[in-house]
C-alpha cells in the first residue's frame, strides 16, 4: 500500500466570519423591553422602565448566587479529596501495619534460643498450678474425727 501524497497547497478562499458571542438570555429580554419601553405609552414606560430595572436587579442576583455556589461546592469538593486522602493513608497504615506486627520482632529459632529456652525450663511440661482459693491448712490445726455426736 502506498502512502498518499499531501496537498502542500495553502487554501485561498474566503474565510468565515467569526460569529459574535452569544448574549444571554437576559440581555435579550432586556433589549426587547427597551423597544417596548419605546413603544408603549408615558404611563407603560415608567413601568416598563421599572419592570427592566428590577430584571437587571434578578440578574446580578442569580449572578451572585451561582458564583457562591460554584464556592460552596469548590471548597465541599477540597474537603472531600483531603477526607479521602486521609482515610487513604490510615488506610494504608493499618495495612502496613498490620503485617509488620504479625512478623515484627519474631526471628527463627536458631541453636543459642532453643538451648536458653530448655534451659529456663520453659520447653518442658509444668505441673497445674494450684488454685487460689484452695489452700492447705498446716497439719496441727487440722481437725480429724472430732465431730460432737448428738446427746438423746
Amino acid at each position: 500500500m502506498t502512502a498518499r501524497k499531501t496537498s502542500t497547497r495553502r487554501k485561498t478562499g474566503t474565510r468565515r466570519k467569526k460569529t459574535p458571542p452569544r448574549r444571554s438570555a437576559i440581555g435579550a429580554i432586556d433589549d426587547a423591553l427597551k423597544e417596548l419601553e419605546k413603544q408603549s405609552p408615558k404611563g407603560m414606560q415608567t413601568l416598563v422602565k421599572d419592570f427592566r430595572k428590577n430584571v437587571r436587579t434578578l440578574e446580578k442576583q442569580i449572578e451572585s448566587a451561582q458564583a457562591q455556589r460554584e464556592a460552596r461546592w469548590e471548597r465541599f469538593e477540597n474537603e472531600v479529596r483531603r477526607d479521602v486522602a486521609k482515610l487513604l493513608r490510615r488506610l494504608e497504615k493499618s495495612v502496613s501495619a498490620g503485617t509488620s506486627k504479625k512478623t515484627a520482632g519474631r526471628r527463627p529459632a536458631g541453636k543459642k534460643a532453643a538451648a536458653r529456652k530448655r534451659a529456663s525450663g520453659k520447653g518442658t511440661a509444668r505441673k497445674a498450678a494450684p488454685k487460689k482459693g484452695a489452700r492447705k491448712r498446716p497439719a496441727a490445726k487440722r481437725k480429724t474425727g472430732t465431730r460432737k455426736k448428738p446427746q438423746r
